[in-house]
């Protein structure tokens, strides 16, 4: 007697393909940003809820995976997929998300001459108003390397000092300069960049999450080339 696979219902055929695809295409952002065990784990689990997909391997080895069996090999795939993105990112990772402003420029010395420019064209403000505008996210003295030491794990912090320490950075406006390792749209909207700052790390110590309105000024950005960015951090410990 032929066996024949199990149907798949209606709605477990929908979001099998909702999450299917939406794993699928984690696995290429995986993949391209050097993560390959985790893409692969990442497609895994996506041929394991796709329902064609799940048909063909049924077709080819004639074994229809339980609910149960699919549902407990998916949890070890997103733990191989966690635990490989921790152990890949030798980042401070500090995740600055917002803002490279869209108006900044590419080197420090061109933000000195427009603002002196701008200082000479416009009158003297009062001290109540410079001050006021001073508040308005200022920018932090905090370095890459400072933050570097204390959140990457290179760093001697255990976990708990981390998230203890990370209060007195987070939404912090920091003003570095790096070298563009990875540029590309973001996953869930916006633009992605990848700075390196010079630390041995397999593709960038931190990833910038910019509104889609920057796209026209990053368009002349290439890989290597060298850029001041302006930006708030949010997290530490990968990129996204």
């Amino acid at each position: 007697m032929q066996r024949t696979m199990k149907p798949i219902s209606k709605w477990a055929s929908i979001l099998g393909w909702i999450f299917g695809v939406l794993f699928a295409f984690g696995g290429i952002a995986e993949i391209s940003d050097g993560t390959f065990v985790s893409g692969i784990a990442s497609f895994t689990i996506s041929g394991l809820l796709i329902p064609p997909v799940r048909e063909k391997i049924y077709g080819l080895t004639g074994i229809d995976i339980p609910t149960w069996a699919r549902g407990l090999s998916i949890f070890a795939l997103l733990l191989i997929v966690s635990s490989s993105n921790e152990s890949n990112e030798t980042q401070p990772a500090s995740v600055a998300k917002t803002v490279i402003e869209e108006n900044s420029t590419d080197s420090v010395s061109n933000k000195a001459s427009e603002r002196k420019g701008q200082e000479e064209q416009q009158p003297a403000k009062p001290l109540a108003e410079e001050e006021q505008e001073k508040t308005v996210n200022p920018i932090s003295d905090i370095t890459f390397r400072e933050v570097y030491d204390k959140f990457s794990v290179e760093s001697n912090l255990t976990d708990l000092q981390k998230d203890h320490f990370w209060k007195d950075y987070d939404g912090k406006c920091i003003e570095w300069t790096g070298k563009v390792e990875h540029l590309d749209s973001g996953f869930l909207g916006g633009i992605d960049i990848g700075f390196d700052h010079g630390e041995a790390v397999l593709t960038y110590d931190v990833l910038v999450s910019a509104p889609s309105s920057v796209k026209e000024t990053v368009l002349g950005w290439s890989i290597g080339s060298v850029h001041t960015y302006r930006a708030t951090l949010k997290e530490y410990g990968g990129a996204i």
